[in-house]
């Protein structure tokens, strides 16, 4: 929600523990996946049918990454324009897990 492109992006993944790396928001995608249903024998009631407002993103990293292996996980932080205050608990946050990734591996 209010992410546009430009806003500042923190990322850490986890076969690179104790790295964060600094990136951008390139675009937001308008779409999502949704609209998805697992195949069953149950049809969707239409009042359990909703949007949760996510849409996928696209980062610019700002700096060279390593090879990440296929399939690696990792967390991202993006900061936007609204909400600056609370900013500082999303950056100690993923700075705190940057290091238990050396304790408790993705």
């Amino acid at each position: 929600m209010n992410v546009e492109p430009g806003d500042d992006v923190d990322l850490i993944l986890n076969p690179y523990p104790g790295r964060l790396f600094k990136a951008k928001v390139d675009t937001v995608i308008p779409a999502s996946g949704e609209g998805q249903f697992d195949p069953s024998g149950q049809i969707p009631l239409a009042s359990k049918i909703g949007s949760q407002g996510l849409l996928a993103v696209k980062i610019r990293l700002l700096e060279e990454i390593p090879s990440v292996p296929l399939g690696a996980g990792g967390t991202v932080a993006i900061y936007t324009k609204q909400g600056k205050p609370v900013h500082v608990i999303s950056k100690v946050a993923i700075r705190m897990k940057k290091w238990l990734l050396y304790v408790v591996p993705g």
